[in-house]
């Protein structure tokens, strides 16, 4: 049973490091987008 919770905590692991680093990438993505298109907000509001 130890061996079974150690793989449960590090899948638990494993996933909130990759929501964490998807959501960094995302955020990252969208504020270049926003540096990108600042003179066309409305291309910005039609791509979002």
């Amino acid at each position: 049973m130890p061996q079974m919770a150690y793989l449960m905590w590090l899948v638990l692991f494993f996933f909130f490091f990759f929501f964490f680093f998807l959501s960094l990438n995302f955020y990252y993505y969208k504020s270049y987008n926003f540096k990108m298109s600042k003179s066309n907000i409305n291309y910005y509001k039609m791509k979002w």
